[in-house]
């Protein structure tokens, strides 16, 4: 037996409706952007004309970012803080990202 869930998500599939019939369209008063709520329209705003936006501030520089996890990421590649290091198996190198670990070790210790 199906649920009410199951069947409305059989309805909508699951990225929600497959059509548009009766949808109030909100516009961006700055550009042709159209979405179906409001809450689109805000967040369409702070991305992509920065209204509305909560800047976060590095402490350590004058980097500003819209979120925090854009700070996270600033401070880790700019000023090392948080950084959960990988540590290469073969010597005492250490990586900020997998992608550089793999790339060390593809250059430094793979066997020809």
């Amino acid at each position: 037996m199906r649920t009410q869930g199951q069947d409305e998500q059989a309805h909508h599939g699951a990225q929600g409706h497959k059509h548009n019939i009766g949808v109030q369209w909100h516009q961006c008063p700055h550009c042709d952007y159209k979405a179906k709520t409001n809450n689109q329209i805000t967040r369409h705003k702070a991305r992509k004309h920065n209204i509305g936006v909560q800047w976060h501030q590095c402490t350590h520089c004058d980097y500003k970012a819209k979120t925090n996890g854009q700070i996270t990421v600033h401070k880790a590649s700019v000023h090392n803080i948080g950084v959960r290091w990988k540590q290469c198996t073969e010597c005492d190198f250490k990586a900020k990202t997998n992608g550089n670990l793999n790339q060390h070790i593809t250059s430094h210790h793979a066997s020809a």
